[in-house]
């Protein structure tokens, strides 16, 4: 859904509390895109046009959604490892994270990933942060770290 479509269905909704719940997802959508647009900037600037860092996590085609993006990205795989170490919304490292998760991604990414699993105390951002290792790693490579798996197993 985009922002246009929802101030479009706050301008025809009716209740005052489903209008409210409207505003309530603009304002988050303005502020992630806010949030989002240091990345989104330096992306653009390399030729890989995307609204948010989602749309690269949403890259494949879908019979019923809009792909802003489509395609491979390993160009911008060293600007998504660099702004690892920017200060953003869990929900946008988040992203930058699942945008990593390509066997691809393994020589640039592995290491900074794997740093980060290593120091991060968020749940929800370790449990992400093993999923990508998962990818980025070989079986072997995994191995050696036993926090991983237990990790995504959610010990």
């Amino acid at each position: 859904m985009t922002k246009d479509e929802v101030i479009e269905m706050i301008s025809k909704e009716e209740s005052l509390l489903k209008k409210q719940k409207l505003q309530d997802l603009l304002d988050k959508m303005y502020f992630f895109e806010k949030e989002e647009e240091p990345l989104v900037n330096e992306l653009k600037s390399i030729g890989i046009s995307v609204e948010s860092v989602w749309d690269l996590v949403y890259n494949q085609p879908h019979p019923h959604l809009k792909n802003v993006f489509e395609g491979q990205y390993e160009i911008a795989y060293p600007i998504l490892v660099k702004h690892l170490d920017y200060d953003y919304h869990p929900r946008v490292k988040e992203g930058i994270i699942r945008a990593l998760t390509e066997k691809n991604a393994a020589k640039v990414a592995k290491d900074k990933i794997l740093d980060l699993f290593n120091n991060e105390t968020d749940k929800n951002l370790k449990w992400v942060l093993a999923n990508c290792l998962k990818t980025l790693m070989t079986w072997k490579q995994r191995e050696k770290y036993q926090d991983i798996k237990a990790t995504l197993k959610g010990i």
